[in-house]
């Protein structure tokens, strides 16, 4: 026999935001199936240096992109890709790492030797095809991101 149990995240309204996970018990096994997405990203502006604040060097924290994520699994690797809107050969990826928790997950902001733009940033799952999308906007699988010049 099959149980199916839906898990929501829901704002203080009562509303349902998102659905973050179905857990499905069969045959006395619990499997956990993970409605992954994301729904905003900050900072939504970087210097080319991949940094935050336009320096000369850049460190930890000024160098981390935080996403906020809805029903990540914490088993999983995941990665942050910006390509660039007018040239899309010119492309970032972040290194591949865990969330930090299912509704958080940090990228480390990419180095741009020569361009300065906007971009697309989107979140990649490792070993999957698609990308994750955006859960309030399923027609947008990305939001847009503006890379400025360096000192």
């Amino acid at each position: 026999q099959t149980a199916t149990i839906s898990l929501f995240k829901t704002a203080p309204s009562g509303d349902i935001l998102v659905q973050c996970a179905v857990a499905q018990c069969f045959n006395g096994t619990l499997q956990v199936f993970y409605a992954e997405g994301w729904y905003s990203a900050s900072p939504l502006i970087a210097f080319a240096n991949g940094c935050i604040q336009n320096t000369s060097s850049c460190s930890f924290p000024d160098n981390l992109l935080t996403l906020s994520t809805a029903a990540f699994d914490p088993d999983q690797l995941y990665a942050c890709y910006w390509q660039s809107e007018s040239d899309p050969h010119v492309n970032r990826t972040s290194s591949y790492q865990q969330p930090l928790s299912p509704s958080l997950f940090y990228c480390e902001l990419p180095t741009w030797s020569s361009f300065s733009g906007w971009t697309r940033l989107f979140v990649l799952h490792e070993g999957q095809d698609e990308v994750i999308v955006d859960l309030f906007d399923v027609s947008e699988a990305y939001l847009r991101f503006q890379v400025l010049p360096s000192l």
